[in-house]
């Protein structure tokens, strides 16, 4: 009889090994805004506003990583800028140079800096270490894999290693709505690929592909979109326009 419970316990204990490592390695994301439908870009913005409106009430330090090529992205990181400055405006908006973005953008972000991100790493995590030491606002417009967490080793990553920072982040990426719009993915899941970009890909496409399904395509108005958690406060927001 030892044996045989021996045996029974073995097994159980090998299942729930696996279980583990396979949630573990799966479940990276937590819903916080499901499947929903937007009018415009300040309804997307609203939305998360109210969602995580604890959340912002506390954080002073923020992240927006944007898709290069996305420019209707663009709209929406103005909108949700002016959620989060309702109460209190930004000291300090720094927008990354490898973005691109035209006068007319910086302009409207108002932004006070345009540095590289990528080349001028050092120089940048002690200024936002500075900013946050000192409680002084600011947001950081950026690409979405410098912002999200789920790249080891990119951007955030080295700067909160380097540095005490604790910004929360939003990483804005394309939402492919049908299988054959993952073509379109700036950022492709490459599963033979798990050191690059590909990690921040293959979370964007197992989410879409989870979801599309449930998609009411009779629905007019213009924008799709879903949020998820990502990391203690970090936040992806997949976003489709017709």
């Amino acid at each position: 009889m030892k044996a045989i419970y021996w045996v029974i316990g073995v097994s159980a204990c090998g299942l729930g090994i696996f279980i583990y490592l396979f949630l573990g390695d799966t479940q990276k994301s937590l819903p916080k805004i499901k499947l929903s439908y937007f009018v415009d870009e300040n309804e997307i913005a609203e939305s998360v506003d109210k969602i995580l409106a604890q959340e912002i009430s506390k954080q002073d330090f923020y992240w927006i990583g944007i898709e290069p090529d996305k420019l209707e992205q663009l709209e929406v990181v103005l909108k949700l800028k002016q959620q989060l400055e309702k109460n209190k405006p930004f000291r300090t908006v720094i927008v990354d140079q490898e973005l691109g973005l035209k006068k007319e953008w910086l302009e409207k972000l108002k932004a006070v800096e345009v540095t590289s991100v990528k080349e001028n790493m050092t120089a940048l995590t002690e200024l936002l270490g500075q900013l946050e030491k000192n409680k002084e606002r600011y947001l950081l417009i950026t690409a979405s894999i410098y912002s999200t967490p789920l790249i080891l080793k990119n951007q955030i990553h080295q700067m909160k290693t380097a540095k005490s920072i604790f910004p929360m982040t939003f990483s804005l990426a394309y939402f492919p709505i049908k299988a054959e719009y993952e073509s379109r993915m700036l950022f492709s899941c490459n599963t033979e690929d798990h050191a690059g970009t590909s990690d921040w890909g293959c979370v964007v496409a197992n989410k879409s592909r989870f979801i599309r399904r449930r998609i009411d395509e009779k629905n007019v108005k213009p924008w799709i979109g879903v949020m998820d958690l990502i990391g203690e406060k970090d936040y992806m927001l997949l976003l489709f326009k017709k």
